[in-house]
């Protein structure tokens, strides 16, 4: 028996918790497939059909693409333990009969009976307990199995494994939740196998693709209108999860997809589907109104809406009103009421100033406003009532720092960091509802700088700060423990030296000063780096009075755009010229 150290025990508990953990937290993949539709009429068909039976099932996929999470029953779980079973089974009869043929081998080739009775009786062995994990898998796999009768669990004992480690039997799997992904991740990747869906060998590559649910088709052309009958199968089992039939023209194949993914999207989830119903008021609204759900566009209130559970986006437009956008988590089998309020648009125009001008262009909800340039600090913005989200555009660039790959006079290639031109400057702005005035004048403090040089250099300060503060510190803790130690041995005689007790106090006084001043420059460099971090937050617009106006204007005078630079090199040469004859006539 072996023991071991506390450290190493404590590492070894901590690590067998967080391996469980991870084991419980672990949520499978339920992988969805589709493979390339049939036809019911034999005979020749039109390029038009042939690549509907390619295209419809994966417009399908892709309408289940966005992602989804599955509520797998427990009846489905117990089919994939049964199916593993029946592979283990399999392979437990291949090594029986492997040992079998051994044994027999033996009794013909061996000629020593002492030494073919020893080879015998090692492989009569093997086969007993090959034949007692076949009686075990057979019984474990039975529906009438109970895991109540196992001998594991009538006796509980410290060193049974706890019930996260140990192996469910097919009798003990609940229901769980599992994320639904595309099979090869992809909807263009079509699963392809020889044979028909109810042949062992179809359903074998199925298994062996790892794919639990197969969307399969069958297509009747009569003219230029085609049936689509859809089934989705669970695997193993091949079992029919849905079944949906949708007629329409060849040439709107993205209808019949549409269509057939709506209903099999609840049977891909488990779910019931959610009823979506809309009131929007007022009533005037009602007759131009526009609903997005989903990006699908309704140009009139639809009776109902019929999706699967889980966040939609809507989107609401209407002449003459405020345009509205939401998101909301409908629940599958409960009929929702979305009632949408519309307000009026009241446009107003308001004057925008910044505080330090720059040359630029300003945006208020991504249309343009104006140009900020020399004597120009404002623009106008029309606003309607909600809050603007705006932007400010600088013409200058800020710089980027990127890895280029050159070969030295050597030969060699190595690599090196090079600045170059990066993306123009600016920040983000924001005007309330309440200072939407019209003829308001409103101004915006922000600077044009580039806010992601900027954080990254207060970032490095800040770790340099906390990095000096760490050093410090144990220097001044040892300073500390020390000038303590000596004041206790003085006082209790041991040390009779008073120059030791002040040596080190002028090492703690030395070093509590630097670690104090370590850590003043810690939290200083901090405070800048969370101040740098907040800059890329929008600028809140406030009111503005004639004088922060008239400010703003001096300051832009100072701006040299192209213009002014040209009118100013001419007037110069002009004087230069002037001043050239002026001087030959002298």
């Amino acid at each position: 028996m072996f023991f071991l150290r506390p450290s190493a025990l404590r590492k070894t508990v901590a690590l067998f918790l967080m391996t469980a953990a991870l084991s419980c937290l672990h949520a499978d993949d339920w992988v969805i497939a589709a493979r390339k539709f049939s036809f019911a009429q034999k005979g020749t068909r039109s390029s038009v059909a042939e690549g509907a039976a390619s295209l419809i099932p994966t417009l399908v996929l892709e309408r289940i693409s966005v992602g989804l999470d599955r509520e797998t029953s427990a009846e489905e779980l117990k089919d994939r333990e049964y199916e593993k079973f029946r592979t283990e089974r399999q392979s437990l009869f291949l090594q029986l009969s492997k040992e079998v043929k051994e044994r027999d081998s033996v009794v013909v080739s061996e000629r020593n009976a002492d030494r073919a009775q020893k080879k015998i009786a090692e492989i009569e062995k093997k086969i007993d307990g090959i034949k007692k994990d076949i009686d075990e898998n057979i019984k474990k796999s039975s529906p009438d199995y109970s895991s109540e009768n196992d001998p594991e669990k009538k006796a509980p004992s410290f060193f049974h494994a706890p019930p996260f480690l140990r192996k469910n039997h097919a009798s003990d799997i609940p229901a769980r939740e599992e994320h639904v992904v595309l099979y090869k991740n992809s909807p263009d990747s079509l699963f392809e196998a020889e044979g028909s869906v109810g042949e062992r060998r179809f359903e074998k590559a199925v298994i062996d693709a790892k794919i639990n649910g197969l969307i399969d088709g069958v297509i009747n052309v009569y003219g230029d209108y085609a049936s689509v009958t859809c089934t989705l199968r669970g695997f193993p089992g091949a079992k029919v999860l849905g079944t949906v039939t949708e007629v329409g023209p060849l040439s709107d194949v993205i209808s019949i997809a549409g269509n057939i993914a709506r209903y099999i999207v609840p049977v891909v989830t488990n779910s019931l589907p959610a009823e979506i119903f809309f009131d929007i008021q007022p009533e005037e609204c009602r007759s131009s109104v526009k609903i997005i759900f989903d990006g699908v566009v309704y140009n009139k209130v639809p009776p109902k809406i019929i999706a699967r559970p889980g966040i939609h986006s809507l989107e609401v437009e209407c002449d003459g009103f405020v345009s509205k956008s939401l998101a909301y988590n409908f629940s599958g089998g409960i009929q929702h009421r979305v009632f949408i309020p519309m307000e009026k648009t009241n446009p107003a125009v308001v004057s925008l100033t910044l505080f330090d001008p720059v040359p630029g262009s300003l945006y208020a909800d991504g249309i343009f406003s104006g140009k900020i340039s020399h004597g120009i600090p404002s623009a106008s913005a029309t606003v309607n009532g909600s809050p603007v989200m705006g932007r400010f555009v600088s013409e200058e660039r800020g710089i980027e720092k990127i890895e280029e790959e050159y070969t030295d006079s050597s030969g060699k290639k190595k690599t090196r960091i090079v600045e170059k031109p990066g993306d123009k400057l600016g920040f983000f702005y924001y005007i309330p509802e309440n200072l939407q005035k019209d003829g308001a004048q409103l101004v915006v403090k922000g600077k044009s700088v580039d806010n992601a040089a900027v954080i990254d250099k207060r970032r490095i300060w800040t770790y340099r700060g906390y990095t000096a503060l760490v050093l410090s510190l144990p220097v001044t803790l040892f300073g500390t423990g020390k000038y303590n130690s000596s004041v206790n041995a003085y006082n209790s005689g041991y040390l009779g030296d008073i120059s030791e007790v002040e040596k080190w106090n002028t090492v703690r006084i030395v070093s509590g000063g630097i670690t104090i001043a370590c850590a003043s420059f810690f939290v200083f460099e901090l405070v800048r780096y969370l101040r740098a971090a907040s800059s890329v937050l929008p600028q809140n617009a406030v009111y503005a009075d004639d004088d922060t106006i008239e400010a703003a204007r001096e300051k832009s005078l100072l701006i040299v755009d192209e213009k002014v630079s040209s009118e100013v090199l001419e007037e110069a040469s002009d004087v230069s010229e002037e001043t050239s004859a002026e001087n030959a006539d002298k």
